[in-house]
């Protein structure tokens, strides 16, 4: 039994396990990069030692002047920052016509999981402050990145902020509806759920793709193996 791309103590959501494949399917989905899909939260106007609300205190910040269009605007620059990174990384101009065809032919994904995380979508889905949730699409993050995410955007308000809360609703094609809580872990469910799984890889409901230095055709023949 392996967990596939844990999750942090604090955190919960739709998590990967492979039972009785010698670990092949862990590395097949790991490979094929696929995207996971975050509600992570927010509290703005004080600071931890760890980014999140467990943490020690240790700095207090005003945050009643931060609008909802400021934390928008924020938020856009992340996203528009880490698309050119990616193209940076392919060594190609974002202004080019290159760029342009690419980008339409779909999502830029980096190769492995030695690159820093990449977002490709960050939105503000909730906001009544000091409390607020973004929904984040993202690549080789950790839950550690996500909160020390939240952390960084106080600062760009001129505020503080802390992580309260992280929830992992999607793992690729595999979402929070299709998830066995623990509490309904029996024999019968769980082959139940085997089978499910199964359908979902074999279905190959990936996103148009162009991995930094590979292609769609490679990631698909990666979910189709198993």
């Amino acid at each position: 039994m392996k967990w596939i791309h844990r999750l942090s103590r604090h955190s919960s959501g739709v998590l990967l396990m492979d039972i009785n494949s010698d670990r092949r399917n862990s590395r097949v989905i790991k490979k094929a990069r696929v995207m996971r899909v975050y509600r992570v939260s927010g509290q703005f106007g004080k600071a931890t030692d760890n980014f999140s609300e467990k943490g020690r205190v240790i700095e207090k910040t005003t945050w009643k002047h931060i609008r909802e269009s400021d934390l928008e605007r924020i938020c856009a620059g992340l996203q528009a920052g880490h698309q050119k990174h990616m193209f940076t990384q392919m060594g190609i101009d974002l202004q080019s016509q290159e760029a342009y065809e690419i980008a339409t032919r779909g999502l830029i994904k980096p190769q492995d999981g030695s690159t820093p995380p990449v977002l490709y979508s960050i939105r503000c889905v909730e906001f009544n402050p000091p409390d607020f949730v973004l929904e984040i699409h993202t690549i080789n993050e950790t839950c550690r990145y996500l909160a020390s995410l939240i952390h960084h955007i106080g600062l760009h308000l001129k505020s503080s902020a802390i992580c309260t809360k992280i929830l992992r609703t999607k793992y690729g094609f595999w979402r929070q509806e299709d998830s066995l809580i623990e509490q309904k872990w029996n024999v019968e469910n769980i082959l139940e759920n085997i089978r499910l799984c199964r359908a979902l890889m074999r279905a190959n409901h990936l996103e148009p793709t162009v991995l930094v230095h590979s292609s769609q055709e490679e990631e698909r023949k990666l979910l189709s193996a198993t």
